[in-house]
């Protein structure tokens, strides 16, 4: 019988964090769940994005969001009716290769400055906004050659051509995590490419409380969920690099009722040989170099000790993986 990892064999950080007995639960402040015609906030927050952005054209109703494009195609924006989210998004200019960007692209503070600016022009800088950071687009360009000729040694350009302002969302003093509290202002030369803001605000009162469980206890629901168990622990090593405790958002055209506290936990697999049931093998001009597989994962585990599948039915979360408590 092939042996299986054991939550013993899980290594943990070596600093745990500091965690609270309990965490409060807020319910989420939204007209979808307060309003009888909450058809009303969605056309106001579309007709927002019209006037900011001079756009034209045919509202289309597809059934979890509003969406308007412009006569020529390009310009587009999305209201999300579960959620204060919406998004817009220029064709033309969006994850642009264009070379010609690369000299125009405007600098970090200016970035980070024009998109302040335009957050609380329109009413959309809230409290529990905070700012994380940028990213990029980058294109990569080599030159052209034979394919017989592939080396180590080819050498490509890469440039930027959008920059992206980062920002994310707290509850008091923990992150939310999850793809619906986020918010990316893009870049393209002196022009938005692309605007996503997802957020859904919490009630301002507490609506229950979740004892926490010690951060330890990510261990044994690793140990237990299946993309774990099966690993051989002569072969395998996990390793939790990570553990910090927040809330989640669900994606931005889910019905979320509620944030419950999450660990997000970090870390990394190291496997060797037929182990998983696939062999990674990395190979050079057909010689076997090593092997083995590492790779990286990033899950959010319930951190409620009293989470149960009422609790997160209540709360609008999907159900967490069979034998597990991930999701």
């Amino acid at each position: 019988m092939a042996k299986k990892i054991k939550s013993t064999e899980i290594e943990l950080p070596l600093h745990l964090p500091k965690v609270p007995l309990s965490l409060p639960i807020f319910g989420v402040d939204h007209p979808f769940f307060k309003e009888d015609n909450p058809g009303k906030y969605w056309d106001q927050s579309l007709s927002n994005l019209q006037s900011s952005f001079g756009l034209e054209g045919k509202v289309i109703d597809a059934g979890d969001r509003l969406m308007l494009e412009d006569k020529d195609g390009n310009r587009v924006a999305q209201v999300y009716k579960p959620s204060q989210s919406f998004m817009y998004y220029d064709r033309s200019l969006m994850s642009t290769a264009d070379p010609k960007y690369a000299n125009v692209m405007l600098s970090p503070e200016t970035a980070k400055k024009r998109a302040s600016i335009w957050l609380d022009k329109q009413g959309q800088w809230v409290d529990n906004l905070v700012f994380e950071g940028f990213s990029y687009t980058g294109v990569s360009q080599g030159p052209p050659i034979d394919p017989s000729e592939l080396s180590d040694h080819v050498i490509e350009k890469e440039y930027f051509t959008e920059i992206k302002a980062c920002f994310g969302f707290q509850i008091g003093a923990l992150p939310i995590f999850g793809p619906g509290a986020k918010v990316v202002v893009s870049f393209a030369g002196d022009s938005i490419s692309q605007l996503a803001y997802f957020w859904r605000s919490p009630a301002f009162r507490a609506v229950g409380e979740l004892k926490v469980q010690p951060p330890e206890f990510v261990q044994k629901q690793l140990a237990l969920d299946p993309r774990f168990s099966h690993l051989d622990p002569d072969k395998s090593k996990i390793r939790v690099n990570e553990i910090t405790l927040g809330y989640y958002a669900l994606p931005p055209y889910a019905v979320q009722r509620g944030y419950f506290p999450v660990y997000q936990v970090r870390g990394t697999v190291e496997t060797r040989g037929d182990n998983n049931g696939y062999l990674a093998l990395t190979k050079k001009r057909d010689k076997v170099l090593r092997d083995s597989l590492r790779y990286d994962f990033n899950f959010f585990i319930p951190a409620g000790r009293d989470m149960t599948p009422q609790s997160y039915k209540a709360g609008g979360f999907p159900q967490p993986v069979a034998g597990s408590m991930f999701f």
